[in-house]
């Protein structure tokens, strides 16, 4: 009896860091415009990059829920390309940018709305000059959301289809965009918070509009032509929220604890605050291989499940896991061998500089060993269509360790900011550990989500 023939390898080693490579330079190029931008501020003093930082920290939330929404959508398309079903793909494409178009306006009103007592709510700690330039910040980003969602969307449909040069490029020129205007705002017009906030606005909507543009050719890889003929699909809508709602929430509630603890920051100082924002900038960047390794988990895992695979996903999520392992540590410890340097350029008082200082060391010391388990696996799992599992441990992870720990190290233990990133880590610790053992049970590997 002849054996049965070996199906072909939809992702060798070497495609799967052709996928990455342009992912890690957009992410290195946005961090490293974003790092710009923070020192660009800090000429301001402490109070601008408390406020920044601050206000971004209820951005990123935000974006979270835009990032959740068009991970279902990539999810989707990704799966009917791996079934070879373009045209489903392209319907799945139309009904994402028009669902994140939708909830981006209505959040972005929401937001302006409720601009100052939503603040005051979360930061009521701060000085009111702090608060005032947290104002003004806020009100230019809630602006641009609507703008960075459709941004968002767009990326995330050329990633699931394999398409990651595109979002490279577009994120170039954004991010040229970002530079100069910054550069003007906040140099030569001296406008502050509202000059970053001004840049960031400009960029967002360039980038969107240049998104839909090219998504429109209909000979590309995936299309939304006609874009502008709203026709809504709610079997489409539904299959797209199946991964977005539970991811949003995930994404949204781990957003929601870090904001909390940011409100728990702001109540240790003006110099932890910057502390702590500087400390997030810089992790952003030592962080940039798991975060590409998580958006390739996506196009990678989301094509074999769709293809019909199941264990050629387990095979190339481990392939991608091990990468960001890789990648972690070797950015962490380039971190640390330059980070009195890196953190020379923020112009942070003595006291801030040393809490930096001291924070980075406990996090890039941890990073590559529990990071990519926390937060690139779980993409693995959402892939496959497994994400209201990763809801469940995810929502628990931050509620009790994440968010309950930093109050009781930060407070009662009097630990500081140091409780608040040491609480981050035993986070880290107890999700990263059921995302394995979820994993590694292999229940993902049979549901199905088109």
């Amino acid at each position: 009896m002849q054996a049965p023939a070996e199906r072909p390898q939809l992702f060798t080693t070497r495609a799967i860091f052709m996928l990455l490579a342009p992912l890690f330079l957009n992410q290195l190029l946005g961090i490293s415009v974003g790092f710009i931008g923070t020192i660009m501020v800090a000429r301001a003093g402490d109070i601008a990059v408390s406020a920044v930082s601050l206000v971004d920290s209820v951005n990123f939330l935000i974006i979270e829920v835009f990032s959740a929404l068009a991970t279902g959508g990539a999810v989707i398309a990704a799966q009917y390309i791996g079934r070879g079903e373009k045209h489903n793909a392209n319907d799945a494409a139309r009904q994402l940018l028009y669902s994140s178009l939708l909830i981006s306006l209505l959040l972005m009103a929401l937001s302006l709305a409720l601009c100052r007592p939503l603040l005051g709510a979360i930061f009521g700690g701060v000085t009111d000059e702090v608060m005032d330039n947290m104002v003004r910040f806020f009100i230019l980003s809630a602006i641009s959301y609507p703008f960075l969602a459709l941004y968002n969307a767009g990326a995330a449909l050329m990633r699931a289809v394999g398409n990651n040069k595109t979002p490279l490029y577009l994120s170039i020129g954004i991010n040229v965009i970002s530079l100069i205007t910054n550069v003007i705002t906040i140099y030569f017009l001296n406008w502050g918070v509202s000059g970053a906030g001004t840049a960031a606005l400009l960029a967002r909507a360039s980038g969107a509009l240049a998104i839909i543009a090219i998504l429109q050719r209909r000979d590309g890889r995936i299309s939304v032509f006609p874009v502008f003929k709203i026709e809504l699909k709610l079997d489409m809508i539904k299959r797209i929220l199946k991964i977005g709602i539970p991811t949003g929430l995930d994404s949204g509630i781990f957003q929601g604890g870090k904001l909390l603890v940011s409100g728990l920051v702001s109540t240790l100082g003006t110099a932890a605050t910057a502390a702590n924002g500087i400390a997030n900038t810089l992790t952003s960047v030592a962080n940039l291989p798991g975060g590409a390794a998580a958006m390739c988990m996506v196009t990678v895992v989301g094509q074999c499940m769709g293809a019909g695979e199941p264990d050629q996903a387990d095979r190339n999520a481990k392939k991608v896991l091990g990468i960001a392992h890789g990648g972690l540590m070797v950015t962490n410890l380039l971190t640390l061998l330059f980070l009195r340097q890196l953190l020379g350029v923020f112009n942070l008082s003595p006291e801030a500089t040393e809490l930096a200082e001291r924070v980075m060391w406990l996090f890039s010391l941890t990073s590559f060993v529990l990071w990519p388990a926390s937060f690139t696996l779980p993409n693995a799992l959402r892939a496959a269509g497994d994400a209201k599992t990763t809801m469940y441990i995810a929502i628990v992870s931050v509620i009790v360790l994440r968010v309950g720990l930093s109050y009781l190290l930060a407070g009662p233990f009097g630990m500081g900011l140091m409780g608040v990133w040491l609480a981050m880590i035993l986070d880290w610790v107890g999700r990263g550990a059921f995302f394995m053992l979820r994993f590694f049970r292999g229940r993902w590997k049979k549901i199905e989500v088109i």
